[in-house]
């Protein structure tokens, strides 16, 4: 549905409803003043006909036998009073004796008059009974009618009939009807007025609107070339215009910018691919330079490594004696020190197996009093079991007690199902610590036999110990007299030694620096490498990046500026 029509249908709805309000509205308080106006001419029509039916037929109200007279005048069938005062008033006219019609202008369905009849009971009782006139809404013959009834008493004061007047509601319902035909005529008239309203407030709105729409879809198909809406009005129409004016100029430039940045960034990555494949190449020859320069270096770290070889077979010779006899000094003094070192290790093993003695000893006590608190704690878990057993015992007689009980036994059925349940999770856990004390008794008293023989094993390292001191203090005296005697004939091999480690050190300096070279030349080459795959890892993003430049412009493109 269209702008346009939604605009006339809202307008429409809103008129009827409008309309409908005020016209139900108006039809409930014209109904209303229209019964209050009804009551007040009764009362008033009540009056006037009394006071005409006092100057007519003068006297008091009177009964006699099943008459009704009115001083000497009888009213049963008396049809000139009704319609004398009918015709002056306009309304039907009533008078009862006690609560039956004796006189009327009121005519049933088949024309006749409506004598005999009786007046309905709620009227009965307020008038007759309770003496009160009676104005309000009732059924007379079948006719919903607005009524007066007012009760007739005699000289006595005793009331002896009712005296009524009133109007059919027919008669104000015909002027209800009136007014709501002209209420409808009206909200139809108003309805005209309303459709022809809105539509030209639609009209005058949805023109600029379809304008927008036609450029929003111009712009959405990517034309640019749009003129630009007129705008005179002031209003939220007025706002968007512009801002869609805006909006399009905007565009322009942008598409404009992207265009031109797209163009430079696929010249400029164009530029940058020939760059790196040029950059590639150079940096491939570099690395086949820096591959021939090491392969030439590792030659060299061969020759000079063959050069160090001989050098060393020839001094070899030299060292092997001055070795051999620093070997034979360093033996002699390190007998002497490790018979040293072996004299104090013998005398603080002594003072360690004494330790061990004291510590083991201390062992042995703790595990016995361990065994003990073992057998202690197994004879609190004894009791635990025994206590966990009545407590089990004392639930199960508690459930029976309770289901004895009955409906009043259930909680406590519950409590002692639960006790029963923690005494067996009791029983449970204490024949576990049971085992578990079992188990450490058990280990404990293993720990103990283990210990005695410990002790016994330390004794007798005890002896051992000291008997080797003794050996060792011999073999110490005769160490230091061979260290004095190899010492001096080390001496003189040390001396022609130096001289052929000095040559041997030279050519380990050629060595180290050829194996330098050979090094940073294969580094140099793997860095070569890595630049290339660097360049060339350059060179496939530049190619991309001007796919993506070239399917911008493609893009851009379908934007006709």
């Amino acid at each position: 549905m269209k702008l346009k029509a939604k605009i006339v249908l809202l307008f429409s709805l809103v008129i009827i409803l409008g309309t409908a309000a005020m016209g139900t509205f108006a039809t409930y308080t014209l109904n209303s003043k229209i019964k209050e106006a009804a009551v007040h001419k009764l009362t008033s029509d009540l009056e006037i006909s009394k006071a005409l039916i006092e100057s007519k037929y003068p006297g008091d109200w009177s009964v006699q036998g099943d008459k009704l007279y009115k001083g000497s005048t009888l009213i049963n069938d008396n049809t000139e009073l009704v319609d004398m005062v009918g015709d002056l008033t306009g309304d039907t006219v009533t008078v009862f004796l006690g609560d039956k019609r004796v006189t009327t202008n009121v005519k049933k369905d088949d024309g006749a008059r409506a004598v005999g009849t009786t007046v309905s009971d709620i009227v009965a009782e307020t008038t007759l009974k309770n003496g009160q006139i009676y104005l309000g809404e009732a059924t007379v013959v079948n006719t919903l009618s607005q009524t007066a009834y007012e009760p007739i008493k005699d000289k006595s004061g005793s009331i002896i009939g009712i005296y009524y007047v009133g109007v059919p509601n027919s008669v104000y319902d015909e002027i209800v009807i009136r007014f709501m035909d002209q209420v409808i005529i009206f909200g139809i008239s108003g309805l005209l007025v309303a459709i022809i309203a809105s539509y030209l407030v639609a009209h005058y709105n949805a023109r600029p609107l379809y304008k927008l729409t036609q450029v929003a879809y111009q712009v959405a198909s990517g034309d640019l070339r749009v003129e630009k809406l007129t705008v005179n009005r002031k209003d939220e129409l007025g706002d968007l215009s512009r801002s869609v004016n805006s909006m399009v100029d905007n565009l322009h430039e942008l598409i404009g910018s992207v265009s031109d940045t797209a163009v430079q960034v696929a010249a400029s990555s164009e530029e940058l691919s020939a760059s790196t494949e040029q950059a590639a190449i150079s940096t491939e020859q570099v690395t086949e330079t820096i591959q021939t320069v090491a392969a030439g270096a590792e030659s060299q770290l061969q020759r000079t490594q063959e050069s160090e070889m001989a050098i060393e077979g020839m001094t070899m010779g030299i060292q092997s004696i001055a070795e051999t006899s620093v070997a034979v000094a360093e033996a002699s003094l390190q007998s002497a020190m490790e018979a040293e070192q072996g004299n104090e290790s013998i005398q603080q093993a002594v003072q360690q197996m004494a330790m061990i003695v004291e510590t083991v000893n201390e062992y042995a006590s703790g595990m016995k009093v361990l065994e003990q608190r073992s057998q202690e704690i197994g004879a609190i878990v004894e009791v635990i079991t025994g206590i966990a057993a009545q407590t089990n015992l004392l639930a199960l007689n508690a459930a029976i007690e309770a289901a004895r009980a009955g409906e009043h036994g259930k909680g406590f059925a519950v409590v002692a199902d639960e006790v029963r349940k923690l005494a067996e999770q009791s029983g449970q856990s204490a024949g576990q610590i049971e085992n578990l004390i079992q188990a450490i008794q058990a280990e404990t008293t293993r720990s103990i036999d283990s210990m005695d023989k410990v002790m016994r094993e330390v004794q007798s390292g005890t002896e051992v110990v000291h008997v080797a001191g003794s050996a060792f203090h011999h073999i110490l005296e005769s160490a230091r007299q061979v260290a004095e005697q190899v010492q001096e004939m080390t001496a003189s091999s040390q001396e022609m030694s130096a001289s052929s480690q000095e040559v041997a050190q030279s050519v380990e300096e050629v060595t180290r620096i050829a194996n330098d070279s050979a090094s940073n030349a294969k580094m140099v080459a793997a860095s070569s490498e890595e630049q290339l795959a660097v360049i060339e890892e350059i060179s496939r993003s530049s190619e991309s990046l001007s796919e993506m430049a070239q399917e911008l412009q493609e893009k851009i493109k379908k934007f006709q500026v």
